[in-house]
């Protein structure tokens, strides 16, 4: 019970220091820092270590540590951060005369101004070139895998064979992987996410169409290995392009995020790693000797376009 307690009080204090530093930790104006607090620290890594330590788990893996003083290394590891990180950003922030609530509210409020002209067809142009290459590099991963493993799995197969799927996109790639990871699964997002700047901004019919193009070439590109993660990482940046450009975002669009997050983990999971029986299994996963077999490791290789 001392755990909980200790738990709730980092919790709320983290809270008001993490405000402090960010300058808001509204939902509807969500950065970088309130971000890395929400999903990072609390949801990642801090509900995490509590189930743990107030022996809420029966994780097989979890079972194994003997030593009870590792989970308390591990749970004092993440308060500490929880602590620790939003006071060093204050101490910076104190150093360098830096307010963040006052430098928010002008970064959020301060007008967006086109590059060229009101349509910037210029840059029209050269994201269409770099679309091309993208386009390309795309269709470059696909042919060194042999296949496009979203279609493949879509098309019916069973739970092993979408984990070897994944194991020959990820770990067997014949391709040059500078050509995968820099102009397929990194520039191809970047450059939907200008284009959809430009179509929120501007009423050029090019900008949507742009849009929607890059849009189906990221979910290709961030698929090829069927990983989850960075197709969710790449949602959720559009609420961040929200937030830039229009100052904020409201609640429905908030909750609409999250709906088609939990969607999409939902197919992933059930309908292409056939993970039907065990989908809100916690207690159990691909090393476990008592579960189904199962799909290698979580997104091991999916970090590349990030890293």
């Amino acid at each position: 019970m001392s755990y909980l307690f200790i738990s709730i009080i980092v919790v709320i204090v983290s809270f008001f220091l993490f405000k402090k530093a960010a300058g808001t930790m509204s939902l509807t104006q969500l950065n970088m820092i309130s971000y890395n607090y929400y999903y990072s620290l609390i949801l990642q890594s801090f509900i995490g270590v509590n189930i743990v330590i107030l022996g809420l788990d029966n994780h097989y893996l979890l079972n194994r540590i003997n030593d009870f003083s590792i989970k308390q290394t591990a749970y004092f590891s993440v308060v500490f951060v929880m602590i620790l990180m939003p006071l060093s950003m204050l101490l910076t922030s104190f150093v360098c005369r830096f307010n963040a609530k006052k430098e928010w509210d002008l970064y959020t409020k301060r007008e967006i101004k086109h590059v060229i002209s009101a349509n910037d067809k210029a840059v029209f142009v050269t994201l269409i070139i770099f679309t091309m290459v993208s386009f390309l590099s795309i269709i470059y991963t696909f042919i060194s895998i042999g296949t496009i493993p979203l279609f493949k799995v879509l098309s019916g197969t069973t739970g092993e064979e979408a984990a070897r799927l994944r194991i020959i996109a990820s770990r067997e790639f014949d391709g040059i992987v500078y050509i995968r990871n820099i102009f397929g699964l990194t520039m191809t997002p970047i450059l939907s996410y200008i284009a959809y700047s430009y179509t929120v901004k501007s009423n050029y019919i090019g900008w949507k169409i742009l849009f929607r193009i890059l849009l189906v070439l990221s979910i290709f590109a961030l698929t090829y290995n069927l990983a989850k993660a960075p197709l969710l990482m790449y949602i959720s940046g559009f609420i961040f392009l929200k937030v830039i450009i229009k100052g904020k975002i409201n609640i429905q669009g908030i909750i609409k995020y999250v709906v088609m997050v939990i969607v999409l983990i939902g197919i992933f999971y059930i309908f292409i790693m056939n993970y039907k029986e065990r989908f809100l299994d916690i207690n159990s996963g691909p090393l476990d000797p008592h579960a189904a077999k199962a799909a290698p490791a979580d997104d091991e290789n999916s970090s590349s376009m990030y890293t």
